[in-house]
């Protein structure tokens, strides 16, 4: 399971949005208005290596992204994201282990789409261990 789809389902369980509903992985779609997209971008090299020296810490980094028709809004919705989507030491639903998931700025309001609506981001800094190989 990809580290998007365990964010996501994170987010969702936790109440903030619903996934493939008004929470994405990748892109934003065009509709709905108000709605997270998260996105992985450049990561540090994975540090430690099993016995096969293959990678055994993974390292991400992802952006939130919100938008909204109104600031306020969107405003919110990131920081009820932010607020969940940090956590240390848990076994998400995917059953990988994820030593932490930590925001490294507060939400910040980025601009305007092409429609208006408004946008908030953040990002986060994931650890997550490979379940075989350690």
């Amino acid at each position: 399971m990809s580290v998007l789809t365990d964010l996501a389902t994170r987010l969702d369980d936790e109440g903030v949005a619903t996934l493939d509903t008004n929470l994405f992985r990748g892109r934003f779609p065009d509709e709905p208005d108000q709605c997270i997209a998260l996105q992985t971008f450049g990561a540090p090299a994975p540090r430690i290596r099993n016995n096969e020296y293959l990678a055994a810490d993974e390292r991400f980094n992802v952006q939130v992204a919100v938008r909204s028709l109104y600031q306020g809004a969107a405003e919110t919705l990131a920081n009820s994201a932010w607020d969940a989507i940090q956590f240390r030491s848990e076994t998400l639903t995917s059953g990988r282990f994820y030593p932490y998931a930590r925001a490294t700025r507060t939400p910040s309001f980025i601009g305007v789409d092409d429609r208006g609506r408004h946008l908030v981001t953040f990002d986060v800094q994931v650890r997550r261990l490979r379940s075989a190989g350690l």
